[in-house]
């Protein structure tokens, strides 16, 4: 009885002190509220859910299961209370809930907001107080607001006021997101305009902060944060665009084309069946993250099939990962990305010019060497899923790096760029090459990948380093999927344990072939290793866990001088056409310090590094005035050439061909077809330029 006579007071109290007439809003933000009020609403409530919220409210408005003293940077469990009150309110205003206007609910809403506003809970991360809070508590306050007091509401506005516009990039549209919905509820027209000015202004493609000419993520400098800030970036701006629309604050139309670009020709690369790339998600390597990421962002697409309705089909198409193939060259990221419908491979670099990776607010504190050329192959949904707590960090896939004993070094937001700009790639869409040349911590090496015909061959030369330490080049780290078989000198076994190989054929796990054209001296670990999360990131409990892991890399020794390296990587192989590749190779290989090329047998289709200015026999003779990156390929009118440049700083470069050509920029001298070709700047320089040179008939 005891309990049914306090609830039956509390629902007298809340009806008695905070129903009141219905606020009037000036008609300029009339269809604002209406549409922030719908946004609001979208999500289905959980009936399950608020009944264990209600149930678990303690009499003081708290959740006994949040941490209110917790210091933690990032995660900061308390704004839990705010994400429970949120979803309240939605149960309480939605129509269809089974709490609907429900006077219990509308108490303990008020019991739980009281808590909060009369404790005004601060993060020691900036970040809670001026962005994360305000975000979660404006749209509370403005939706029930005709069920809130006068006190409750100034209260509110208190906590809203920290947040001022500013910074740049999604940290300024976070901002000004939470000053135009304090604007709206203190009915400021004026206030309201200013920041849908400013979240509209970072809606534009530049080398600063924000969407890259090549519809890659920055932020933090330049840096690739495409699943991070560049997540919360697309979800924020299809926001703003559907709740300002129809309103005296609308986006200008044309905006949209800017987030359709982002979305179809920049974040749709980085998804893979159920997750998102590792290399294009920032800091945010947590437990199922990259599930949850790849989920947001087909709600974005879902959202964006009704924003934009002209491209609906295309936004349909992009939530399955199969419609999309081909080979993508982010210019401004260092970041390579090649597709089919069967496997994913993707290329994190970094340069003189690009960040390789951050640590902040204690997270992603392993990544040192994530910059360093790591490569990923995706094939099915779970080779790296959560793979973090149980990787050798500095045998990252793809990366050359020096197995000294020391701890990885921790760096800060803006990480590290790397003593070098040779840094790039070239691609023709289907086919691609990808330059890294490597100097930092006293190890140099040229490393490069090319990805042609479905088979990825990486290359490394001039690897130099003066340290008592052994050098390694990590090939792959995923977890332990069935047999591991070894073509070791001809005998052909399966492997288990930890192994060293000396000039092995190729080896064959879960599906991916991994071929060494010229040997090399190899580690195998197929075992149960040891991890924590705690050691990725401090927000974890610092507790082992165990897991079989796969791990392959190259040993280059200590000391290295001019060391180098060629191994394959075959997706989707089989043992019997790992065998038929061992005698008969699909390319020729060449590994030289000036030059690295890779070209199919019958000479139809080739990729080249230049170093330096140079000539190379193939396709009659062909010769560059200047260090770039080339792709060639026969058709039957000619050849189809692409042309890069990875420093980012040349404006011409002369290419000749022995053999007569016509092209509007070709002239022929001496029999060779010259083309002085004219390379892209400013924003667009290191994009690859492609050209048709057809063959003159005699």
């Amino acid at each position: 009885m005891k309990k049914i006579y306090l609830l039956v007071v509390l629902v007298v109290f809340s009806q008695a002190a905070f129903s009141q007439t219905k606020k009037e809003y000036p008609l300029e933000l009339q269809q604002l509220l209406s549409n922030i009020t719908e946004n609001f609403l979208e999500d289905t409530v959980s009936t399950s859910e608020v009944h264990h919220l209600l149930a678990s409210l303690d009499a003081k408005g708290a959740w006994p299961s949040i941490d209110y003293s917790s210091q933690q940077r990032g995660r900061w469990p308390v704004l839990d209370h705010l994400l429970n009150l949120n979803h309240l309110s939605k149960a309480y205003l939605k129509e269809g809930s089974n709490y609907y206007q429900s006077p219990e609910l509308l108490a303990k809403i008020h019991l739980a907001l009281d808590y909060w506003l009369s404790n005004d809970f601060v993060s020691p991360n900036w970040w809670y107080p001026q962005i994360g809070i305000p975000q979660q508590l404006a749209p509370i306050l403005i939706v029930m607001e005709d069920n809130l007091s006068e006190k409750q509401l100034q209260t509110g506005v208190k906590i809203l006021n920290k947040a001022k516009i500013g910074m740049g990039g999604q940290n300024k549209v976070w901002l000004a997101g939470n000053v135009l919905y304090k604007s709206l509820l203190v009915r400021n027209i004026d206030s309201v305009n200013i920041a849908s000015k400013a979240i509209q202004g970072e809606l534009r493609v530049s080398t600063d902060l924000g969407i890259q000419p090549d519809n890659s993520f920055h932020e933090h400098g330049a840096m690739l944060q495409q699943g991070n800030y560049g997540l919360s970036y697309l979800g924020d701006m299809i926001q703003w665009i559907a709740v300002l629309r129809h309103t005296p604050f609308a986006f200008d139309e044309e905006k949209v084309a800017i987030i359709r670009e982002f979305a179809l020709d920049g974040t749709q690369w980085f998804l893979w069946k159920k997750n998102f790339d590792i290399g294009g998600s920032g800091r945010q390597l947590f437990q199922g993250e990259l599930a949850k990421k790849q989920n947001a962002i087909l709600k974005n697409f879902k959202q964006l099939e009704k924003l934009d309705p002209e491209f609906a089909s295309a936004y349909n198409k992009a939530q399955d990962y199969k419609s999309l193939s081909g080979n993508k060259h982010f210019w401004t990221s260092d970041f390579h990305i090649s597709r089919t419908p069967n496997y994913l491979f993707t290329l994190k670099m970094s340069s003189s010019r690009v960040n390789g990776y951050e640590t902040v607010n204690f997270e992603n504190m392993l990544g040192y060497h994530l910059g360093g050329g790591m490569t990923l192959l995706y094939q099915s949904d779970n080779e790296y899923l959560d793979v973090f707590p149980f990787w050798d960090w500095k045998k990252l896939p793809g990366t050359t790096i020096i197995q000294d004993d020391a701890p990885i070094p921790v760096s800060n937001a803006w990480g590290y760029k790397i003593e070098g700009d040779f840094v790039g790639g070239v691609t023709d869409g289907t086919n691609g090459l990808a330059v890294l040349q490597y100097n930092r911590g006293g190890l140099k090496a040229n490393k490069a990948w090319f990805m042609l015909d479905n088979q990825i061959v990486c290359l490394g030369n001039g690897i130099t380093a003066d340290t008592p330490f052994n050098v390694t080049t990590g090939i792959n780290q995923v977890y332990r999927n069935g047999a591991i078989i070894v073509n070791n000198k001809r005998n052909i076994q399966k492997i288990t344990g930890k192994q060293d190989f000396t000039n092995p054929s190729w080896i064959l796990h879960d599906k991916v072939g991994y071929l060494f054209p010229s040997g090399g001296n190899l580690s195998l670990v197929a075992d149960t290793v040891s991890g924590s999360w705690y050691k990725v990131a401090q927000r974890y409990k610092d507790e082992t866990i165990k897991a079989d892991i796969f791990n392959v890399y190259l040993n280059h020794g200590t000391k290295p001088k001019e060391a180098d390296y060629q191994y394959i990587l075959v997706p989707n192989a089989t043992q019997q056409q790992l065998i038929q590749l061992e005698k008969k190779l699909l390319f020729e290989i060449k590994n030289a310090k000036s030059q690295q090329i890779v070209s199919r047998k019958d000479g139809s289709l080739a990729g080249i590094v230049f170093y330096e200015a140079g000539k190379v026999d193939l396709f009659g003779g062909i010769s560059v005035s200047e260090p770039c990156l080339l792709l060639v390929e026969k058709q039957d009118s000619g050849l189809k050439v692409s042309v890069s440049d990875p420093t980012h700083k040349l404006m011409t470069i002369r290419i000749a061909f022995d053999k007569k050509y016509k092209d509007k920029q070709s002239v022929v001298e001496n029999n060779q077809s010259i083309l002085n070709v004219s390379l892209p700047r400013a924003d667009e320089a290191g994009k690859t330029v492609s050209f048709i040179l057809s063959k003159m008939n005699y």
